[in-house]
């Protein structure tokens, strides 16, 4: 009972926190688009040489960069029962990791993503896969407190597209795989399975096939499958 409690708790959490952070990048975005307009005019006032050229520029690039990170927020923070629409794996991915980066970073953790050279677009709901992909990878570095690497690799299959998550974390034990695999266990101690439990259920929400690999030699794997609905 304290587990399920703890877990609806942390729910909650992501919701109310959903709120708070989409209303956060629409009052970011507004001063940041004006700075790079700003930095653009004044770039181009400038005679090519001039030492203020290389400060605006890169004034220009951590506003542009930022901007991008409040844009894959925003995609985070969809309404999961928003309209689908065709993307790539990767560039949700790539989304996922950049909203990640700071943490994963502070973390000791590196992630590294591997591409097909052709990959089918999926229909689908990005922002669901974003919200998985993101859970798993708090979940694996929180697995890793003395520092690793966690592996996303990303596989055309005719018109589908496979992703395997792999991290350097412990095994898992046979209590943690089955609450994985049967959600409707009851959670280990501080809901230590709730990160790939939601990232399954969003997964399998968005219609995609999950497995879970424990016994792997190069380390724990969840493999997703996304066909096109």
């Amino acid at each position: 009972m304290n587990n399920s409690h703890g877990g609806i708790l942390k729910t909650f959490k992501y919701s109310v926190f959903s709120e708070i952070a989409t209303s956060f990048v629409h009052e970011m975005k507004n001063p940041i688009s004006a700075i790079t307009l700003g930095m653009e005019f004044f770039d181009m006032s400038l005679a090519e040489g001039d030492p203020q050229k290389e400060t605006l520029r890169s004034i220009y690039k951590s506003s542009e960069k930022l901007n991008v990170l409040l844009d894959n927020l925003l995609v985070y923070y969809q309404n999961g029962n928003s309209e689908k629409t065709p993307f790539k794996i990767s560039q949700v991915a790539r989304q996922a990791v950049s909203l990640v980066n700071y943490f994963t970073t502070r973390h000791q953790v590196k992630v590294e993503i591997n591409e097909p050279p052709q990959e089918p677009w999926i229909t689908s709901r990005a922002s669901l896969v974003m919200q998985g992909l993101v859970y798993l990878m708090v979940w694996s570095a929180k697995r890793m407190p003395q520092g690793g690497k966690i592996s996303i690799e990303i596989l055309a299959e005719g018109q589908s597209v496979v992703l395997n998550f792999r991290d350097q974390g412990p095994v898992l034990d046979p209590g943690q795989r089955a609450r994985i695999i049967s959600p409707e266990l009851p959670l280990g101690p501080n809901a230590d399975d709730l990160g790939p439990q939601l990232a399954r259920h969003l997964f399998m929400e968005n219609g995609a096939e999950f497995d879970l690999k424990a016994d792997q030699p190069e380390g724990l794997l969840f493999s997703v499958k996304f066909n096109n609905q």
